[in-house]
C-alpha cells in the first residue's frame, strides 16, 4: 500500500480507514509495516471472511473507506476491524 496515494483523505497513524466488500460488510484488516501517511510502501492484511474467492477462479473486489480523518478506528479489543502488528504499537497491536 502507498499510502502517499491517499494522504489528504488519512490521519497521521492511517487509524481512519476500514475495508469493506461489495454488500457493504466491513472486513477486518490489519497493518503489518509502516503504518504512517508518509509511508510509500507499507503491507496491509485484509481477512476476506466467507468472501474467499473459490479455488476455481472468481474475483473479489475490495474497497477501502475512509472516515473523517478525527476518527479512530484502530483498537485492542476483539471487535475491532483495524489494528496494527503488534511490534508497531503496544496500544494497538493485535
Amino acid at each position: 500500500m502507498n499510502w502517499g496515494t491517499y494522504s489528504t483523505y488519512l490521519n497521521s497513524g492511517v487509524s481512519n480507514i476500514e475495508f469493506f466488500d461489495s454488500s457493504g460488510t466491513i472486513l477486518n484488516g490489519w497493518c503489518e509495516s509502516s503504518c504512517s501517511s508518509a509511508a510509500t510502501s507499507s503491507t496491509v492484511w485484509v481477512n476476506l471472511g466467507p468472501d474467499t474467492v473459490a479455488a476455481g477462479g472468481g474475483t473479489l473486489t475490495v474497497y477501502m473507506g475512509f472516515l473523517s480523518t478525527s476518527t479512530n478506528n484502530m483498537g485492542n479489543s476483539g471487535t475491532s476491524v483495524w489494528g496494527e502488528a503488534p511490534q508497531l504499537s503496544t496500544t494497538y497491536g493485535q
